[in-house]
């Protein structure tokens, strides 16, 4: 079972079927998978042009059953079976209907389980500065309640919390489908009003928050206890590294920022804020955020080199 795009919380990513979402990159367990399957189940996936490598994944020799309830997103693709129906209803009918597999199959999805459990596990990307985002996904998650909504505003840097982050349950993400910066503190916002119980956790990118950051006074006007992580690498990452790439360093224009003292600007709006200069002292700021009973601000420092936890050409044309 795999997750669309940004669509983590659809499944719980504990589950032992789960190989991860189809996100920009796909790992190589990911295409094998793929490359093996025969048939597609698409259930409530609207089949995005991410999700779906600019609708160019599924193949003429692969069956693809649709469901969805909206007739409209039906229409868009050639299913081989279109069925118009809540998911939940049409997964269980179908799940009555057939097995579970036999030992070869479930040796299948048990070896792609594990790679998914050890691709998401810290540790296995290289970082050059003293802050590792892999760890910082990873500490946020045991921190947090299973119900707790985390948000990513657009930005590579979303990729090490969509890697390294295990969502759990339904109704806990959020972010921005186009790539469309400054979606980070509004949308903690909106959750916050939503559902004013579990915590809210926003990753922003310094780039990000300097175009809708000032909303955290909104956050204090109205008693919201959103937490702010702020990912300061002091570039706009996603660009920088595609003009590195295309152009090579000589390239470079007009992303890298000057970037400010984060924290001071949270403790001007009134936040309590900290800032984290290394991976060991994140655990202590989260907490102490998290007991905060109003909003809070965590200005990490990264390293520019550290933008994706991804390799090659590919790793940050799209946010």
């Amino acid at each position: 079972m795999t997750a669309a795009y940004r669509c983590q919380d659809a499944l719980s990513n504990n589950k032992p079927v789960y190989i991860g979402h189809l996100e920009i990159n796909r790992a190589d367990f990911q295409e094998q998978a793929w490359e093996e399957a025969d048939l597609v189940v698409a259930a409530g996936a609207r089949l995005d042009g991410i999700t779906t490598r600019d609708f160019s994944m599924i193949r003429d020799n692969q069956t693809l059953i649709h469901i969805h309830p909206d007739a409209e997103v039906l229409a868009r693709w050639s299913s081989d079976v279109a069925i118009r129906s809540d998911t939940g209803p049409a997964l269980a009918a179908l799940a009555d209907a057939v097995s579970s597999g036999g030992p070869g199959r479930r040796e299948w999805r048990a070896e792609l389980n594990g790679a998914y459990r050890r691709f998401s596990e810290p540790g296995g990307v290289p970082v050059h500065g003293r802050v590792d985002l892999a760890a910082i996904a990873a500490e946020t998650r045991r921190q947090l309640p299973p119900d707790a909504v985390v948000i990513t505003d657009s930005g590579t840097f979303a990729r090490w919390v969509h890697r390294y982050f295990r969502f759990e349950g339904p109704r806990t993400q959020a972010g921005p489908m186009a790539g469309a910066m400054g979606y980070g503190v509004p949308g903690g916002i909106g959750a916050a009003l939503a559902r004013p119980g579990p915590p809210v956790v926003v990753f922003a990118g310094d780039g990000g928050f300097l175009m809708t950051g000032q909303e955290a006074v909104t956050l204090l006007q109205e008693r919201l206890p959103v937490k702010i992580v702020v990912c300061d690498n002091s570039a706009w990452g996603s660009i920088l590294t595609s003009q590195q790439t295309r152009y090579g360093e000589g390239g470079i224009f007009g992303t890298r920022l000057d970037s400010p003292d984060f924290e001071a600007v949270g403790r001007a709006y009134g936040l309590h804020a900290s800032r984290v200069r290394e991976t060991a002292a994140f655990a202590g700021a989260l907490g102490a955020a998290l007991a905060y009973p109003g909003p809070a601000l965590i200005h990490l420092e990264l390293d520019e080199r550290d933008i994706s936890p991804f390799t090659g050409a590919s790793q940050s044309y799209r946010v």
